[in-house]
């Protein structure tokens, strides 16, 4: 293999994972700001941050496999 070729699926795996981690933690966030009543805090913009997130993990780790298999 390429050693550019698996640094990018190395780096596009650590990025999927960093962004689903990134993403429940917006989840979570939510979660608490709703059960303590938080009168600032805006749920929509942090569940739709939250989705973004987790899509572009999941573009990552489509990529990180296009690359897996170009070999």
């Amino acid at each position: 293999m390429i050693f550019a070729r698996a640094m990018a699926i190395a780096c596009l795996t650590v990025m999927k994972v960093m962004c689903w981690f990134t993403g429940v933690l917006l989840v979570a966030l939510t979660v608490v700001q709703f059960m303590r009543g938080e009168v600032d805090a805006r749920p929509v913009v942090t569940l739709a941050s939250a989705a973004l997130f987790i899509a572009i993990g999941f573009g990552a780790a489509w990529g990180a496999v296009r690359f897996q298999k170009a070999e």
